[in-house]
């Protein structure tokens, strides 16, 4: 999952340079910064497979670019799993999925 700032107010926000991860990572997922408008990391991110960021990690991430967006790391590190279903390509499949046991996401 990716997401990036949608606001005129970025610079703003980051001025706190906590950037768009911080609820992330406080809410227990490994999360790591990524290119803005894309899932590319802005930086090896091996590490955060079997670790979280420290929040003055995420902070100098967003120091060094405020418009960048935050990517979760999905497994253990983070207690997450992910299902991904391309509604374009798709059988149906994504259909007989209960929703109401799911957080269900699209990206544009």
């Amino acid at each position: 999952m990716s997401h990036r700032h949608h606001s005129d107010r970025a610079a703003t926000r980051d001025d706190r340079n906590d950037g768009c991860g911080a609820p992330y990572l406080v809410a227990g997922f490994s999360v790591v910064a990524t290119a803005m408008g894309t899932k590319r990391p802005l930086f090896p991110w091996i590490e955060f497979q079997s670790r979280r960021p420290t929040a003055a990690e995420m902070s100098a991430w967003y120091r060094r670019d405020p418009r960048a967006g935050v990517a979760i790391v999905c497994d253990a590190v983070s207690g997450l799993a992910v299902v991904d279903f391309d509604p374009r390509n798709s059988d149906g499949t994504a259909r007989a999925v209960p929703r109401q046991e799911f957080c269900c996401l699209r990206q544009p």
